[in-house]
């Protein structure tokens, strides 16, 4: 794990920052990671793109934009606490294993003090050989990534009874067709709504409700 934690320097006004590197079995995480030390920080865990596949592959949850982000943090937040569960996805007898592959996926969360208010946002980064990327471009994510954008992207218009995607000429035709129950011409006089109040009418404005049976 990295922690960069905001300071303020004693002996220059302007602020400064502390980065520590630490494991998550550490001591020093449950200190650190307190907003009582400083609320403002940056939290970036490394994780295998293997626990992602796992998630994937079981759970039926890719990582955002593919799932919806609160659906998958509120799965993958608590797997990764739990390490011996992750010790026996990824090295397991159904794991991947150990892999020369050199790409990871950081988590990355973001806890900012505004106005009395702890704000934290997540979100995934992938590195590959040294160099950040796009979790789609790692080789292990690929297939789930591409093939539920290519889903959803053309499945978004399926259950709609009209056309979203309508060309230029198509919109001027659609424009041209004449409504069914359009009022055509213009009224010859104005009209007016009659009401003659009958006996079961209650019309005293002293005491509406005498007649209720109470």
């Amino acid at each position: 794990m990295i922690l960069h934690v905001p300071t303020h320097c004693l002996l220059v006004s302007e602020p400064s920052g502390l980065v520590v590197h630490f494991s998550g079995t550490s001591p020093l995480c449950d200190l650190i990671l307190t907003p009582r030390l400083s609320p403002n920080l940056v939290h970036i865990i490394a994780h295998p793109p293997g626990l992602l596949q796992h998630l994937a592959t079981t759970q039926l949850i890719p990582p955002p934009p593919a799932s919806a982000p609160d659906l998958f943090w509120r799965v993958f937040t608590p797997l990764t606490g739990r390490r011996w569960e992750v010790e026996g996805i990824l090295l397991g007898s159904g794991g991947q294993g150990p892999t020369e592959d050199e790409s990871i996926v950081l988590e990355i969360v973001n806890r900012t003090l505004n106005r009395k208010t702890i704000k934290i946002d997540k979100f995934l980064e992938a590195w590959n050989r040294d160099l950040p990327c796009s979790l789609s471009q790692l080789d292990i994510l690929k297939p789930f990534l591409l093939q539920k954008l290519s889903s959803s992207s053309s499945s978004s218009f399926t259950f709609n009874t009209f056309n979203l995607n309508l060309t230029p000429e198509q919109w001027i035709s659609r424009a041209k067709v004449p409504l069914p129950y359009a009022h055509k011409g213009s009224s010859s006089g104005s009209g007016a709504i009659m009401y003659e109040p009958d006996s079961a009418d209650d019309i005293d404005d002293d005491d509406p409700d005498e007649d209720l049976n109470i």
